[in-house]
């Protein structure tokens, strides 16, 4: 029996599903799997997934992963979840990202190290067909959220200032360590500047948080 199509009415006037680009996240442990989640949720239906990690114990506390998830690779995993609460099938890339090109997509960073992250921005820097980047970074009760326009001299010159190597990370922001509440609220920010710059170009340069206070942590 055929189910009815997703109704996607009390969103009207905030978001457009038919605005959305195609998304790539990589890495997809806390944070990344509650963006995908979340985007699906909204009616975002042309989403990549990338990680080469499997699920442990230590993934679930903190992510979309189930008990009996445990052992499975992560994009797999995810993709099963998804695809029962939404209908949504993901493209699932069961690898770690190791430099390889990008394009015509919007790209979403939750990995664990800023070497990693590095990998990405070089292939995303001053690429026209990507539009926006969101990198985060998550440690503890805080986060930090980059909304980058990898065309914008601006955005460039403000990304990379605030790029540091792992040995030199002056505050932990950079996903080692959460909690689901951190978790949550970093995936719901990407998706709310998603969401705000598909629909009519706007986004949140960065956004910083100390989420047992909600203390703006710049």
């Amino acid at each position: 029996m055929s189910q009815a199509p997703a109704n996607f009415v009390h969103q009207d006037n905030l978001f457009d599903p038919a605005r959305a680009r195609k998304v790539r996240i990589i890495g997809v442990g806390s944070v990344g799997s509650y963006v995908a989640l979340f985007l699906t949720k909204m009616g975002v239906r042309e989403i990549e997934v990338q990680d080469g990690d499997a699920v442990s114990s230590h993934n679930t506390p903190a992510s979309l992963y189930r008990h009996e998830d445990m052992g499975l690779l992560k994009v797999h995993a995810l993709a099963t979840q998804v695809k029962q609460l939404t209908g949504v099938k993901l493209k699932t890339i069961p690898d770690m990202y190791a430099g390889e090109p990008l394009s015509h997509m919007d790209v979403i960073v939750c990995v664990d190290s800023m070497a990693a992250r590095k990998l990405v921005w070089e292939q995303v820097k001053m690429r026209p067909t990507i539009q926006l980047l969101c990198d985060t970074r998550v440690r503890a009760w805080f986060l930090d959220v980059f909304a980058i326009a990898p065309c914008n001299p601006e955005d460039v010159k403000l990304y990379e200032e605030a790029y540091f190597t792992d040995e030199k990370t002056d505050r932990p922001t950079c996903g080692a360590h959460g909690i689901v509440p951190v978790s949550v609220r970093a995936a719901q920010v990407v998706v709310s500047n998603l969401a705000q710059f598909w629909q009519n170009g706007k986004k949140k340069w960065r956004h910083g948080e100390r989420v047992d206070t909600l203390e703006t942590v710049y």
